[in-house]
């Protein structure tokens, strides 16, 4: 956390929320009202960036430029994990997702750098209060809370950053209380 100076407030804390696909990158800052700072996506196309590490720079330099300018002022950051059931593609996520962290490593400090994962159902839980909603259902849930937008990874990514919010304020939904228990565990920071 940046420190104030004497007479000076101290600055906002900010919670980050990531999306991160190939095809739809969604990144967004909120404040500590759960206000927008920044709504941002990205894509990297396989035919302009390639196939493999030099596509894998890019994503890490433009996230890494992305979060620099708020690395004091970041509390918590939310990533999307992996659909693990998915069939096809699981070597790509992989990829993909150490190079996010990668990035969350080198923008920010310690101990922020150590993203909370959320699986795809456990999101869709918290947003809907079910596991299997659609795109357009996390859409209408991210509306719902005041970020109107049709691109369903700004609308995931809206979502992960209340929950980095909710994770540091806390909350008094028993529902939401019981999302956060649960992502407490998958925070890698605990892990070790």
């Amino acid at each position: 956390m940046q420190l104030a100076l004497p007479g000076m407030p101290e600055p906002e804390p900010l919670f980050v929320g990531l999306d991160q696909s190939y095809t739809g990158f969604g990144l967004i800052v909120l404040g500590p009202d759960t206000g927008i700072v920044k709504a941002i996506t990205g894509t990297w196309p396989a035919k302009k960036h390639g196939s493999g590490v030099m596509r894998l720079l890019e994503i890490y330099h433009w996230l890494w430029k992305e979060l620099s300018p708020y690395r004091d002022r970041i509390e918590h950051v939310v990533m999307e994990g992996y659909a693990y059931e998915a069939r096809f593609g699981r070597e790509q996520a992989g990829e993909l997702g150490a190079t996010v962290k990668l990035a969350l490593a080198e923008a920010l400090p310690d101990p922020i750098r150590y993203p909370t994962i959320v699986p795809p159902p456990q999101l869709k839980q918290f947003a809907t209060g079910r596991g299997n909603a659609s795109k357009d259902d996390m859409i209408t849930a991210a509306a719902q809370h005041g970020f109107v937008t049709k691109n369903h990874n700004l609308a995931d990514a809206y979502l992960c950053a209340r929950l980095a919010h909710l994770a540091v304020a806390g909350t008094t939904n028993p529902a939401q209380e019981s999302v956060l228990r649960k992502l407490t565990l998958l925070t890698e920071r605990h892990a070790a």
